[in-house]
């Protein structure tokens, strides 16, 4: 409901490539959350082709791709130490469940579904994975340099035909700004990401009140959690955390060049699905905190979210503008 009402509604009049993006994005999220916890190399085919038709649609899964990659093969690799600790006799290799397969099998099944688009563009530009976004404009300092420089060359169509000195990339712009330049950069850019969650369609509420409840009992309960958290559960948490901080990282870096809620708006669907996953196992754990006088559980947290969805839908009917006043603008 919180999705539904708090961010797709306002996007169900349009056609836009980030609504597709962000159902891919969050199928390869909670696909590659499972296969941390168990391999499987028929979910790993089904991780590589939603990894495939994600980059088609837009090519931000990558991180994503990679990451899930790294800390797939982390949880194999520590799977097979408590193993081989369990049972110090010889022990036959279970190729289906082993995160190597699964990682060749990820790869391979995406490279099977972009190698059309890919190859198209390696004759286009010399390069297989050849995006503007990530190779000129992010080491810009701002959409006007973006404009007169390698976008004024036809970059989005061919690899920009301007001397060599001239073309942005990662080491020219450390050589070109100091630690401070790129520190503020960065600083900058989080603070407007953050901000722009908190002056559009209200979902940013949702996830702070969630996000503080959460919180405040998982304190509660910090030592029944560190006692219960072993190293499989360290490659889940890795990988979540990784994940968050890596796109939040990318997006308050590209700021200077483009901000605005299609950024931010594809963590939000993998935001709520932690949380959810987390409601669930402190709920099975019997986990709680209390605040003024009162106890405060899963079902409590459900239940304030779901009275604020409901504020917040009333205020929407009241707010919003009359077709006739869409009509006469």
């Amino acid at each position: 409901l919180i999705a539904l009402l708090s961010v797709f509604a306002f996007k169900a009049p349009y056609f836009q490539t980030e609504t597709i993006f962000y159902g891919f994005s969050f199928l390869l999220f909670v696909l590659i959350y499972r296969l941390i916890q168990n391999p499987n190399w028929i979910l790993a085919i089904t991780t590589g082709s939603i990894a495939g038709l994600g980059h088609l649609t837009k090519a931000s899964v990558l991180p994503c791709l990679l990451l899930g990659v790294f800390w797939i093969l982390i949880s194999s690799a520590i799977r097979w130490k408590n193993r081989e600790t369990a049972k110090p006799q010889k022990n036959n290799f279970d190729w289906k469940h082993s995160g190597v397969l699964c990682a060749l099998l990820i790869g391979s099944t995406y490279l099977a579904v972009i190698f059309p688009y890919i190859n198209n563009s390696k004759e286009m530009t010399g390069h297989y994975f050849y995006n503007v976004n990530s190779t000129f404009y992010m080491w810009y300092d701002s959409w006007d340099e973006a404009k007169e420089g390698t976008r004024a060359y036809n970059d989005r169509f061919s690899w920009p035909d301007m001397p060599a000195d001239e073309i942005p990339s990662p080491l020219k712009y450390l050589q070109e700004h100091s630690l401070s330049q790129i520190s503020l950069r960065y600083l900058t850019g989080a603070i407007q990401t953050l901000g722009v969650g908190f002056v559009t369609y209200g979902y940013s509420y949702f996830i702070l009140i969630y996000s503080l409840l959460i919180g405040g009992i998982i304190s509660a309960n910090s030592a029944r959690i560190r006692s219960q958290i072993n190293l499989r559960s360290l490659a889940t948490i890795g990988f979540i955390s990784s994940y968050f901080a890596a796109y939040f990282s990318l997006y308050a870096w590209y700021a200077p060049i483009a901000i605005g809620n299609r950024f931010i708006l594809s963590l939000f669907l993998p935001v709520l699905y932690v949380i959810t996953r987390t409601l669930k196992d402190l709920q099975d754990h019997n986990m709680e905190m209390t605040l003024v006088r009162r106890k405060i559980t899963s079902t409590t947290v459900n239940k304030t979210l779901l009275y604020a969805l409901i504020i917040y839908s009333i205020c929407l009917l009241y707010t919003s503008p009359s077709p006739r006043d869409l009509s006469t603008s």
